[in-house]
This record gives C-alpha cells, sequence and structure tokens, in this order.
C-alpha cells in the first residue's frame, strides 16, 4: 500500500506541475494575443490618425471647390483659388514688377475670395501710369509703354 500511496503521491506532483506549466502556457498565450491585439489596435489607431502633412494639404485646399494649392491645383472659375495656388504675379501690375505675392490662406478661406500678400516693386507713379492705362481704353498703347518704360529706367538710375 506504501507503495501505491507513493505512486498517489507522485501522480498529484505531476498532475500539479502539468497544471502549473499548463496554466503558464495559457498564460503566456494570452499575453501573445493580448500583445498582438494590441499591434492590430496601434496599426488601426495609426490608420485613423490625421498626419501633419495631411492637415497641411488640407489647411492648403480650397474650401470652394476642393483644388489642393499646395500640390500647385487650381480651378480657373472658383473665386476662393482665385486662378492661382500658393503663389502669383504681382495683381498691382499684372507682374510688370517681376515680385511675387503669396497667398493668404486663412483669409482667402475666410473671405471665400482670393487674399494675396505682397509688395508691388513698381513706384507709385509707374502703378498709377499702368491702372490709367488698363483705364483708358483709347490711350495710345505705345505712348503709355514708352513712358512706363523711362520711368523704370529713372526708378533704376534712382537705385
Amino acid at each position: 500500500m506504501h507503495d501505491s500511496k507513493s505512486n498517489k503521491m507522485r501522480f498529484q506532483r505531476m498532475n500539479n506541475k502539468l497544471s502549473e506549466k499548463q496554466e503558464f502556457d495559457e498564460s503566456s498565450g494570452d499575453f501573445e494575443k493580448d500583445d498582438q491585439n494590441l499591434n492590430n489596435q496601434t496599426v488601426h489607431d495609426c490608420s485613423d490618425m490625421l498626419t501633419l502633412e495631411g492637415l497641411r494639404r488640407t489647411y492648403n485646399s480650397c474650401s470652394n471647390c476642393g483644388v489642393s494649392w499646395y500640390d500647385d491645383h487650381v480651378s480657373l472659375d472658383c473665386s476662393e483659388c482665385g486662378g492661382y495656388a500658393m503663389c502669383r504675379p504681382c495683381p498691382t501690375c499684372n507682374g510688370q514688377c517681376g515680385s511675387m505675392w503669396r497667398r493668404d490662406v486663412k483669409a482667402s478661406h475666410v473671405n471665400k475670395h482670393a487674399q494675396w500678400h505682397g509688395t508691388c516693386s513698381l513706384s507709385c507713379q509707374s502703378q498709377n501710369l499702368l491702372k490709367t492705362m488698363s483705364e483708358d481704353k483709347n490711350a495710345n498703347f505705345t505712348d503709355s509703354y514708352h513712358r512706363l518704360s523711362q520711368n523704370r529706367m529713372h526708378e533704376a538710375h534712382i537705385l
């Protein structure tokens, strides 16, 4: 009997060790599953996150027609786009001065009309002459252009 009692105790110890091992394995498996679920959740969460690049593209896009000024796209018939993306030639002199103006994105969105920041490089006198030329349809274009060229040369000598 002693032998059977000893066998019974040995069996219980083996059983206990197996059960402990099984609990450990199950526990490890749960951790692995938890890690895998966490990784899947992280990947899922990352796909829902808006990147800095995405925010920039959204902000620098027309809220009226949806084109991306950031990617140099424009709509010619949209007042918020104004026919240009992020930069445009000087609107004061229609690019005669060579300076580029930058879009005021916030003001363009708020006003639903293209807004620009920049300074015309031409003198006030030359700007007025250009304005007069564009307003006076009967003006002699060659004469006006010649006066404008003389004003620009005079500005160059002063500088």
